[in-house]
């Protein structure tokens, strides 16, 4: 008579197991730590300025550091330069630091000054005189500001990255991504399954389960046939083929490098 009920708990139990395993399996695919080969630099729809890895980057001079449990901005010699009052900070950009009070992100200049109040949920630091915010009450879509605070793209997008060698990575409702120019124009149609910015003339794109490499126009200058792939950086890339990674040079050929 307990038999069905016996039955009903061991099923039930399978599939929890099942679905563990399954979430394990994403997380080890979607883990881009140093242990699990190099980060694909590839947009994220949730993709949110984080705590500063380093104090060591004293960009105009300056550094964001932690003190009892506050952000502030430190000089070479480790003296406070802008007190240690906010909730995060970010290193400067194009001559401001993001940072946050209250939940909520804006800018300082290099004086400490709040330039541009606190009042997006999420931002990134500024590149090409542009920033890419997420206003509060937007519903989570992405614009860019000038460094007034000013909105000369409104928000609309459901990701986005900073801009770089002119363009930036904007995804739509679809999860697809193309690249807008500093006016907002759409200069590569909003086409692939993941996209990252451009370096050294060119972008990691993905197509389908494929990454490949993009030059600014769209035109796919290495087509995609690789299962993971990081940016351009010194004229090299790493791109994964049957679970081994391997060095790549600009014209799509595999380069031997002393490290491997």
């Amino acid at each position: 008579m307990h038999m069905p009920k016996q039955i009903n708990a061991i099923t039930l139990l399978v599939i929890v197991l099942a679905v563990a395993i399954v979430f394990i399996v994403v997380r080890q695919r979607l883990d881009t730590s140093p242990n699990s080969g190099p980060a694909t630099n590839v947009l994220s729809s949730t993709s949110i300025v984080q705590t500063p890895k380093s104090t060591t980057d004293y960009t105009l001079g300056l550094s964001p550091s932690l003190q009892d449990g506050k952000w502030g901005l430190v000089d070479s010699t480790g003296a406070f330069v802008v007190p240690a009052e906010y909730d995060n900070a970010y290193p400067f950009s194009d001559g401001l630091a993001a940072v946050e009070a209250n939940n909520q992100w804006g800018f300082i200049n290099v004086t400490g000054k709040l330039v541009i109040p606190p009042q997006f949920d999420v931002v990134y630091p500024f590149s090409d005189g542009l920033a890419a915010v997420v206003p509060d009450g937007t519903s989570g879509k992405w614009g860019y500001i000038d460094t007034t605070g000013k909105f000369v793209i409104e928000p609309q997008y459901f990701g986005a990255q900073s801009f770089s060698d002119g363009l930036a990575v904007v995804g739509d409702s679809h999860f697809k991504f193309g690249y807008i120019d500093t006016t907002g124009k759409l200069v590569i149609p909003m086409q692939f399954s993941n996209a990252a910015d451009f370096s050294e003339g060119l972008a990691v794109v993905k197509i389908g389960d494929k990454y490949g490499f993009i030059d600014p126009t769209g035109k796919a200058v290495i087509p995609p046939q690789f299962e993971n792939a990081s940016s351009f950086s010194d004229g090299l890339a790493q791109v994964e083929t049957g679970s081994t990674w391997r060095f790549l040079d600009k014209a799509g050929n595999y380069v031997q490098t002393p490290d491997n």
